[in-house]
């Protein structure tokens, strides 16, 4: 379906370390395996979350991160009706207790669900306290000192391939 040819993916595959057997294939659980470890997901990843209105919160409840790596320790906001409370068993804290929480706990991810106005300022944030990965969730990408990563999930770049994919599949009747 995609016409990628046996050794596009073979050679694809060894990135992972794993070599597969002629004629016989992989492993699909040692290739599951390979894949989980070469792209981190087989390693705990400790995250906290900054933004817990309907994005936020919904993002404390996906069952599919904890399999992937992601455990959320903590939440923040500054809203007073969104924090001191817990979500999925995840305690929610105001943003007053940010500082004195990421003293004590090492956090190696960052995931930013706020607007725009805020996010460079909630970045600088988790910047100033050691976080090197932002996953970040707002519509404005942050700036951050080198070293550190920042993976952009924008919405609309997505529904963008999506609606010009069925455009292009309504153009074609």
């Amino acid at each position: 379906m995609l016409e990628y040819t046996p050794i596009l993916v073979r050679k694809d595959l060894e990135v992972t370390g794993l070599i597969g057997k002629p004629k016989t294939g992989y492993s699909v659980n040692e290739l599951l395996e390979a894949i989980s470890k070469f792209v981190g997901w087989s390693q705990e990843w400790r995250a906290v979350l900054v933004g817990t209105g309907n994005l936020g919160s919904a993002l404390l409840k996906y069952p599919w991160l904890i399999e992937h790596g992601l455990r959320f320790v903590a939440a923040f906001d500054n809203h007073p009706s969104r924090s001191n409370i817990v979500i999925n068993n995840i305690p929610v804290y105001s943003m007053d207790f940010f500082s004195t929480f990421m003293d004590e706990h090492r956090v190696e991810i960052g995931v930013v669900a706020v607007p725009a106005s805020s996010t460079q300022k909630v970045v600088d944030l988790l910047v100033e306290k050691g976080v090197q990965g932002i996953w970040n969730f707002s519509s404005t990408q942050p700036k951050v000192p080198e070293g550190v990563i920042v993976e952009n999930a924008v919405f609309t770049l997505s529904l963008a391939s999506l609606t010009r994919r069925l455009l292009e599949r309504k153009i074609g009747e």
